[in-house]
């Protein structure tokens, strides 16, 4: 049992990093999809925050590390910090977008949890 589960650490970080690597294709391909279909909702966006919740899901569930409480503590405060920033453009933009400001928050934070996921070993 314990042999599965190094070697789905060691698998799911090497994903990660090589996911982090693709970023450039991810992007061609939402300006393809913005381009041609002018659409919202992107492939590359939709795959950045599928590999964000496994990321989160591997921290929070599978990650056995004794820098876990650090990691964690990090990442409540990024999410706070996100938080406070999306409720000030809420109030302060005139022009608030909720599935735009989304976007913006969730491709700054898919990096920040992608390398914690890969790090903590």
């Amino acid at each position: 049992m314990i042999q599965f589960q190094d070697k789905f650490i060691v698998r799911f970080s090497w994903f990660l990093m090589f996911f982090i690597a693709l970023q450039p294709v991810l992007d061609v391909l939402t300006s393809i999809s913005i381009l041609y279909y002018e659409s919202t909702v992107t492939v590359g966006i939709i795959v950045r925050v599928l590999v964000m919740l496994f990321a989160l899901i591997y921290i929070f569930c599978w990650q056995h590390s004794k820098l876990k409480k650090v990691s964690l503590i990090y990442l409540s405060s990024i999410l706070l910090i996100i938080g406070i920033g999306f409720v000030t453009a809420w109030v302060v933009k005139p022009n608030f977008q909720l599935f735009a400001e989304g976007q913006y928050y969730a491709k700054t934070f898919i990096f920040l949890s992608c390398l914690l996921a890969t790090s903590w070993r």
